[in-house]
């Protein structure tokens, strides 16, 4: 039944040019199994919660030690529109808000680019959310909106659900005094060349903001 179904959905069309390109039939109805029964295992994994989509329980099989190893190599973008799917069947407003202006983040990107974004330049465009969530957090708590202070927050926890594990304060100033000894800093007017090896390191990880007022602080000290 499975078969008839994948069948059906390979227009005469899809089939005579993939059998142009050399490919098989059968090989091209395999890998539509196989891509729906991954998105299914997919779906599996976000209704019971585990992050983003992404497989952490232990292994059990073969089997799933493969399935695993596709679903964790999915691009972020791929990420984002099937939890954005399952944030429209579950009526998440939250996560909906949140992945659809990513989404359109994106393509405003890409359009100015002219070129598809890989992951790093997602992350650039969540950095960028992150950031613009956090500058409102701080400007609502002063006019004393906490209505907007909370969907901001929610909204800026699960965009920090795709970026990397964030840096503690600690973690970060242990980096930034590594790099001051790297570049043999003396005091503020390194600040440049100090910013410039660091910001690689710390991207995505910790607000922008924090870094700088940190590496200030050190280079005082110095």
């Amino acid at each position: 039944m499975e078969t008839m179904r994948a069948l059906k959905s390979c227009s005469e069309g899809s089939a005579e040019k993939y059998s142009r390109r050399g490919f098989s039939l059968n090989i091209v109805v395999g890998n539509t199994l196989r891509s729906r029964a991954l998105l299914e295992k997919r779906k599996q994994l976000q209704s019971e919660g585990s992050p983003a989509g992404v497989l952490t329980a232990p292994i059990k099989s073969v089997t799933e030690k493969r399935t695993r190893l596709w679903v964790n190599k999915m691009s972020l973008q791929e990420r984002i529109t099937s939890d954005l799917h399952q944030a429209q069947k579950k009526g998440d407003k939250a996560r909906m808000s949140a992945l659809r202006l990513i989404k359109s983040g994106i393509q405003y990107a890409e359009i100015a680019k002219g070129v598809a974004l890989d992951d790093a330049g997602v992350i650039d465009v969540f950095n960028k959310e992150v950031k613009q969530r956090r500058e409102s957090i701080e400007g609502f708590a002063k006019g004393n909106r906490s209505d907007l202070v909370e969907k901001e927050k929610t909204e800026l926890a699960i965009l920090l659900e795709y970026l990397p594990k964030q840096m503690s304060r600690e973690d970060v100033i242990e980096t930034v005094r590594r790099v001051l000894a790297e570049v043999g800093a003396r005091g503020p007017s390194d600040k440049g060349k100090v910013m410039s090896k660091l910001m690689p390191q710390v991207k995505g990880k910790v607000d922008g903001r924090e870094v700088g007022a940190i590496v200030d602080e050190l280079l005082a000290a110095l």
